[in-house]
């Protein structure tokens, strides 16, 4: 379940770092229906509440190879080697997301010495999806990382 949840919560700092484009509305058919499967799949496991009419709107813009990629990870442990387009589209399905089980995740991947429940407390009213509309990452999570190290 990681392998895909892990690489949208990196993806999410891809598309911060390089912007996103939502433009298109298009439904996802072949391997990115297939694709759109899995991160679904996988999202219900990690008790994400995905919206998948919206996965499968950002599904439709993968590459075929992209998609690809996501459905043979699924029948094994590895993580797909997406081309930076393909991480850029899977870190907007964050967007599709729950924002608490998104900060749940967020908060079990906090390195050690920070304080889980203090940076929940200074994020509480953060908008997550203003990574998707601005392409940057909000700075209150630097900063109540920053506040929140316990060593």
């Amino acid at each position: 379940m990681r392998r895909i949840t892990g690489l949208i919560a990196a993806s999410v700092l891809f598309v911060a770092a390089c912007g996103g484009n939502d433009d298109d509305n298009a439904t996802a058919t072949g391997v990115q229906n297939d694709a759109a499967d899995e991160i679904i799949k996988q999202a219900n496991d990690g008790d994400l509440n995905p919206d998948e009419g919206c996965i499968r709107e950002k599904a439709a813009k993968l590459s075929d190879d992209d998609a690809q990629k996501i459905v043979d990870a699924s029948s094994s442990s590895d993580t797909p080697d997406l081309s930076p387009e393909g991480l850029a589209i899977v870190g907007e399905t964050a967007s599709c997301l729950s924002g608490d089980a998104m900060m749940n995740q967020i908060i079990e991947g906090l390195p050690e010495g920070v304080d889980g429940d203090c940076v929940r407390d200074k994020l509480k009213d953060v908008d997550f999806g203003a990574i998707f509309e601005t392409g940057t990452t909000p700075p209150e999570v630097d900063q109540a990382i920053t506040d929140c190290g316990t060593g």
